[in-house]
């Protein structure tokens, strides 16, 4: 199944694995300036901070621009969900297959309960790829001691460095944050399904605003490995959940 939001989201992946590359490259050559330094072995340092800030920049630059193709292609994704749910038209094109909810009739509940689709889908492989997150945010941090402590003396240097690995400290951080959030709103959307012929507008309306909130200020990248590993048993649950909450 194609969707209109794809392309955005694999020039997104791109980028990722650009600068996940980069940081592989610029941790190497941070351990090699540390071992030099450490044992008095000058003759090279030079150049290797020279190639090091620069693939320290790259990597920033690389990792800014991912993260505005992923606000395009979330941006594209609200459209493609407004015109599932309302029937309307505001994207150019249309995604067919993406929701299993054409059944429902067009109006908020389609809206909300496409929502919660897509609420439970990236729940599920958020908390399947979390404990990776967490072992970034260790990993890093003990990087950033590292070379804090053992190795580089000129502050500035250090500091351009420490920009790297405290950059995918937040980031892996900010992943852990919105997981939380996603599990909160995942379990609200439960509580608000639990009654579903009697749902109000204004509660469907508020887990909406506040799911779509999550995912923007999140502007996170899913692991589309995960996802396809995970698509099929996720959509039978998914059918399942439609049949325990009355809204299949």
């Amino acid at each position: 199944m194609k969707t209109i939001f794809d392309k955005s989201f694999k020039n997104a992946k791109r980028f990722d694995n650009f600068a996940w590359v980069l940081l592989i490259v610029s941790s190497v050559l941070t351990t090699v300036e540390v071992c030099l330094n450490k044992f008095k072995c000058n003759s090279y340092v030079f150049y290797i901070v020279i190639i090091n800030c620069f693939s320290i920049f790259l990597f920033q630059v690389a990792t800014i621009y991912k993260e505005y193709i992923l606000f395009k292609a979330e941006e594209l994704k609200r459209m493609d969900l407004f015109d599932n749910s309302f029937g309307t038209k505001i994207a150019e094109t249309r995604t067919e297959g993406y929701y299993s909810n054409d059944n429902i009739e067009f109006g908020l509940k389609k809206l909300c309960i496409n929502n919660f689709e897509s609420c439970f889908f990236t729940y599920r492989i958020m908390k399947s790829d979390l404990e990776w997150s967490i072992i970034k945010i260790i990993v890093f941090v003990f990087i950033f001691i590292f070379v804090a402590l053992f190795g580089i003396q000129n502050i500035v240097i250090l500091l351009i460095q420490a920009t790297l690995p405290m950059t995918v400290f937040f980031e892996s951080l900010r992943y852990c944050v919105t997981y939380k959030r996603v599990e909160h709103i995942y379990r609200d959307f439960r509580y608000l399904f639990d009654d579903y012929n009697s749902m109000r507008d204004v509660d469907a309306l508020r887990l909406v605003v506040n799911y779509t909130a999550t995912l923007t200020s999140g502007n996170l990248l899913l692991s589309n490995k995960t996802y396809n590993k995970m698509n099929k048993k996720l959509s039978k649950e998914w059918e399942k959940i439609k049949i325990d909450f009355n809204i299949a």
